[in-house]
């Protein structure tokens, strides 16, 4: 899975998540550091299933947004903005459906 986490403060390239599970948080041992004190040291987790991204809130203090909503867990789709204290990323990868083509089977009408 190629997906990116596009931090809305910085004009950047994207953090790669090339190793799901990861933990998202301000702490040294996150795979996915956020320099913003209103993040908790071990604030989410990001996984993968069946080609669609999830979110897990791991007892943060701030809670974890979904689209401007909390979510203890939640799935991550392509445009949705994830919120980590007063960090917003927004999501981007392929899903599987967009991957493969919208073709008809001869059988089908």
């Amino acid at each position: 899975m190629n997906a990116r986490l596009f931090d809305t403060r910085h004009d950047n390239r994207g953090i790669p998540l090339e190793k799901l599970p990861v933990t998202v948080g301000r702490g040294s041992e996150a795979g996915i550091q956020v320099l913003d004190r209103f993040a908790s040291r071990r604030h989410c987790e990001i996984s993968e299933r069946d080609g669609v991204l999830f979110v897990r809130d791991l007892g943060s203090t701030n809670g974890c947004l979904v689209n401007g909503r909390f979510a203890s867990e939640s799935s991550l789709r392509p445009g949705d903005e994830l919120g980590v204290g007063l960090t917003t990323f927004v999501v981007s990868y392929e899903t599987l459906e967009e991957c493969q083509p919208n073709e008809r089977w001869p059988n089908e009408q």
